[in-house]
């Protein structure tokens, strides 16, 4: 009876590390598709003289070349912090799934 419990605990921990290690992964990827689409648009603007491109004259609020390279660079750095911080997360997660995992086949016995 006891082993059950233990069991059923140890099941419940893995299922729960399971959605966890899966929502991180989500989180992951809309991260980068995020970083990589917002990468391509400001490239295009660049590209066709939009505002990015500094084309003409600047109006209010808008950036300079230089400003806008260095607010891009800023903002992918910024991206693959959060993604390094998400895949630490990520993977000590699945660390502790790996060990519940265990915890459980040995409850299973």
């Amino acid at each position: 009876r006891m082993r059950q419990a233990e069991a059923a605990e140890a099941r419940h921990r893995a299922e729960q590390l399971e959605r966890s290690s899966s929502q991180q992964a989500e989180r992951i990827r809309l991260l980068e598709a995020r970083a990589r689409s917002e990468a391509e648009r400001r490239a295009q603007e660049a590209g066709s003289g939009g505002p990015a491109s500094g084309a003409g004259a600047l109006g209010p609020g808008e950036e300079a070349p230089q400003d806008a390279s260095a607010a891009l660079a800023e903002e992918v750095a910024m991206h693959r912090l959060q993604s390094q911080d998400l895949r630490q997360r990520l993977s000590s997660t699945e660390a502790e799934l790996g060990q519940a995992r265990e915890e459980l086949s040995c409850a299973e016995l």
